[in-house]
C-alpha cells in the first residue's frame, strides 16, 4: 500500500458513533446518527459498502459483533437494542424499551451475555436467548462512558462520567459489583488495558491518563499521567504497554507507558473531536471516528517493526546527535570524558541496534510535532 493509493478513510454521508470489526474477514460496521447501521468490506486500497440497515430512526450510539462475526448487537438512543444478521441486514430480534433511558454502550462478554450501559449509570447484563435482563446494576448515577471485558477474569470494568470505575463479575447471580472506585474527581471516559501487565488506563475530562493496578485493589489509581491538553475520549491498546488515545483537540497520539514515553502523533481529526477508536481483530488496522462524516482507517502492522535498512540508520544518528547536544552545557562532563577514552584502548566500534522504523503508511508517525511539547514534562 502507498500513501497515495492506499484506503484512509471510508465515506459514510452521516457522523458516525461507533464501530466494530469482524472477528474473522475483512468487514467493519459502523452505527450512524440516523440510525442506520453501515457495514463496508475493505482492503489496502478501497472499500466497497456491502450492507446497510436502519433498525430505528434514532442514533445508533454502539455497535458490537458475535464471536463468529454472524450477529449485529446495536443500541439506540430511543433505550433500544437489535440483534442484526451481519450478512443479510435483517433484523433478527428487537427488544424496544431495553432501558428506560438512552442506551450510550454495549459489549458482548461470554458468548450469549450481553452488556448494555445507559446515559443515567444502568448496567443490564443480557442473555441473548432469553428476553429479559439477567441483572441490572445501579451503583453509577452518570452515564456509561466505556466498557471492557477481561476474559480471563470474566471481568467487565465502566467508566463513568460519575467519575468512578467499577467492576462487574458477569457470572456472579449478585447484582452487585466486585469493585468500585472512590470518586476520581474527574469525568472518567474511556478504558483499556496496559498489556502485558495487570494494569488499566482510564482517560480523563482534564487529559490526565490515569493508572489502575487490578493486584492493588479499585479503590484509587496507583498513577496519573499529565500531557494532553484535553480531554481523553478515546483509549485502544496496540501493543505491550503502548497505546493509542483520541483527544478532543483531533489527534490521535501514540504513547508508551510504564515508562512513560509519546511516540509520535499517526492521525488528525483537524477541529473534531475523536469520538471512539477500534482496532481490528488482526491488529492492522485502526478505525477512528469523529464528527465529520467519515470513517479514518490508519494501518499500525507495520509501526513497530524492526528495520535494518537506512531509516534506522539515520534515526540513530539523530539521536546520538540530540543526547550530545542536550549535554553540551555540561563542559567538565565531557573533558572527563574524552579523557577517559584517549587512556582506554581503542575497541572495534559496536554496531548500533536496530531502531524502530517510521511507518511509511502514516507520515505523522515519529515525525516532528507541534503538539509534542505536552509530552515534554512526562
Amino acid at each position: 500500500m502507498t500513501e497515495e493509493t492506499g484506503l484512509t478513510s471510508i465515506y459514510l454521508e452521516n457522523q458516525p458513533h461507533d464501530c466494530v470489526f469482524s472477528p474473522n474477514n475483512e468487514n467493519i460496521y459502523i452505527g450512524l446518527l440516523t440510525g442506520e447501521i453501515k457495514g463496508f468490506s475493505f482492503n489496502e486500497t478501497s472499500s466497497q459498502r456491502t450492507l446497510r440497515v436502519r433498525p430505528t430512526k434514532k442514533s445508533c450510539r454502539g455497535i458490537d459483533i458475535s464471536q463468529d462475526g454472524n450477529c449485529l448487537y446495536s443500541v439506540s438512543k430511543d433505550g433500544s437494542i437489535h440483534f442484526i444478521d451481519a450478512t443479510t441486514g435483517q433484523i433478527i430480534e428487537a427488544k424496544e424499551k431495553a432501558h428506560e433511558h438512552s442506551i450510550s454502550r454495549v459489549k458482548l462478554t461470554m458468548p450469549n451475555l450481553l452488556a448494555t450501559g445507559d446515559d443515567e449509570g444502568v448496567v443490564k447484563i443480557w442473555d441473548t436467548r432469553t428476553p429479559q435482563p439477567l441483572r441490572q446494576y445501579t451503583h453509577h448515577f452518570d452515564y456509561i462512558s466505556d466498557f471492557y471485558y477481561e476474559d480471563a477474569e470474566r471481568k467487565l470494568l465502566t467508566t463513568s462520567a460519575d467519575g468512578t470505575l467499577s467492576v462487574i463479575d458477569v457470572r456472579s447471580n449478585k447484582a452487585e459489583p466486585v469493585g468500585h472506585s472512590e470518586d476520581q474527581e474527574d469525568e472518567l471516559l474511556s478504558i483499556a488495558p496496559l498489556a502485558g501487565t495487570s494494569k488499566y488506563a482510564v482517560g480523563t475530562q482534564l487529559g490526565v491518563l490515569s493508572i489502575f493496578n487490578s493486584k492493588q485493589g479499585w479503590g484509587d489509581c496507583v498513577d496519573r499521567i499529565p500531557g494532553h491538553p484535553q480531554s481523553i475520549d478515546a483509549l485502544v491498546s496496540l501493543g505491550p504497554s503502548i497505546l493509542a488515545t483520541g483527544s478532543s483537540d483531533g489527534l490521535i497520539r501514540v504513547m508508551g507507558v510504564l515508562p512513560t514515553k509519546f511516540m509520535g502523533v499517526i492521525g488528525d481529526h483537524g477541529e473534531f473531536p475523536i469520538e471512539r477508536m477500534k482496532v481490528s481483530s488482526d491488529s492492522k488496522w485502526l478505525a477512528s471516528m469523529s464528527h465529520n462524516d467519515e470513517l479514518m482507517m490508519t494501518r499500525i502492522d507495520d509501526m513497530f517493526e524492526d528495520s535494518d535498512g537506512e531509516d534506522a540508520a539515520e534515526e540513530y544518528a539523530v539521536d546520538v546527535t540530540q543526547d550530545k547536544d542536550s549535554d553540551s552545557d555540561d563542559d567538565e562532563e565531557m573533558q572527563s570524558e574524552e579523557q577517559e577514552e584517549q587512556e582506554e584502548p581503542e575497541e572495534p566500534e559496536e554496531k548500533p541496534e536496530p531502531m524502530k522504523k517510521k511507518s511509511k503508511k502514516n507520515k505523522h508517525f515519529l515525525e516532528d510535532d507541534s503538539n509534542s511539547t505536552f509530552f515534554d514534562d512526562l
